[in-house]
């Protein structure tokens, strides 16, 4: 990211902290660090009040550190709780925001430790800038995006009967690598047949036979940015069944995705999906949220669920995933990425949606 943007988001953090009423706050989680810094680590503290940012973190990254983190003093970490509690108490914090995934013994030791700052538990003023997703970072997920499409597109021209779930899950990652993915966004997801039912189906080694109808589930890394993809796909003809499931899955997303703009509350999205689905008599088989954020994280707010009623942003990136699952004879689930704009939606996914004959 450009100095300039990692410029932006620790100017909107504090204008959050401002908002809140906080004085300074602390980041401990390692993707609000690699949000604010640009930089990705596994032990660091980041700690910025309204004038001033520190990086502090132990001899095996300061190094790199120093050459990446820009608008932050970077510091050597010698004792962790001393560091921060001489800083808190030289800058005069009085409440200090942190995150409500802080640990709770660490939250005891600190709020010794800072006393007489009050431990202010509170995620927003960086989870709705990281909510809003800026160009670049569109860009960066739009990329993603397509290379997760291009991936699908190899695997099916590879794939025939007789592959197990874990070959085609073990492809599917030496084809995420080849695309210039830094890893998968999360362990991939095949499931064939009757396995199709469970909407987290852990590959197994049942081998693909003809007549299956096959769930991908898959995404990549693309510099700290994630993808998300789901498509089935059928080994020989799909049947009457299969092909009239899937349109209503088809026809439901699409309602749902139509529906986006700003203004709408998440809540409304997922409803769009939910009565259609309900309407077609499968709302027992639709058991899980419609979908969710996506960036740093592949799950990230706004989740599209039943009572969520938060609000969408333009800026936003969000997965549209609606799905029909049967026991004893399998799911379908369709999704795709997409960026609320000011004027609607844009979606970011270009892989085809029909049943494909592998």
């Amino acid at each position: 990211m450009s100095e300039s943007e990692m410029a932006r988001r620790l100017k909107a953090v504090r204008r959050g902290l401002r908002k809140a009423g906080l004085d300074a706050y602390l980041i401990v989680d390692r993707p609000n660090t690699r949000y604010l810094t640009g930089f990705a680590c596994s032990s660091s503290f980041t700690l910025i009040t309204l004038d001033e940012a520190w990086f502090i973190t132990d001899f095996r990254y300061i190094e790199a550190a120093r050459e990446m983190i820009a608008g932050f003093e970077i510091v050597r970490q010698k004792t962790p709780k001393e560091d921060l509690a001489r800083r808190i108490k030289k800058s005069r914090v009085r409440r200090l925001g942190v995150e409500k995934s802080l640990p709770y013994g660490m939250a005891l030791e600190f709020s010794e430790a800072f006393a007489p700052a009050e431990l202010a538990p509170d995620n927003k003023p960086i989870a709705e800038v990281r909510a809003r997703k800026s160009a670049q970072e569109i860009r960066l997920i739009r990329q993603a995006v397509r290379r997760t499409d291009a991936v699908y597109a190899d695997l099916l021209a590879e794939v025939c009967g007789g592959w197990t779930e874990i070959e085609i899950r073990n492809r599917l990652r030496r084809l995420i690598e080849s695309h210039g993915g830094f890893a998968e966004s999360f362990d991939s997801i095949v499931a064939s047949g009757p396995n199709a039912s469970k909407p987290h189906a852990v590959p197994g080694k049942r081998a693909i036979q003809p007549g299956d109808m096959v769930q991908i589930d898959t995404g990549m890394v693309l510099q700290g940015y994630c993808s998300d993809l789901s498509r089935v796909f059928s080994v020989g003809r799909p049947t009457r069944r299969m092909r009239a499931i899937h349109q209503i899955v088809r026809d439901a997303q699409r309602r749902a995705i139509e529906a986006v703009r700003p203004g709408l509350k998440a809540k409304e999205v997922d409803a769009r999906a939910r009565r259609w689905i309900e309407r077609k008599g499968y709302g027992k088989n639709f058991g899980h949220n419609t979908g969710h954020g996506v960036g740093l994280e592949i799950h990230e707010p706004p989740s599209l669920n039943p009572s969520n009623e938060e609000i969408l942003r333009e800026g936003m990136v969000i997965t549209v995933e609606p799905g029909i699952y049967i026991p004893g004879w399998g799911g379908i689930r369709i999704e795709d990425v997409v960026a609320v704009r000011k004027d609607g939606v844009e979606i970011l996914t270009a892989a085809p949606k029909q049943i494909l004959v592998a």
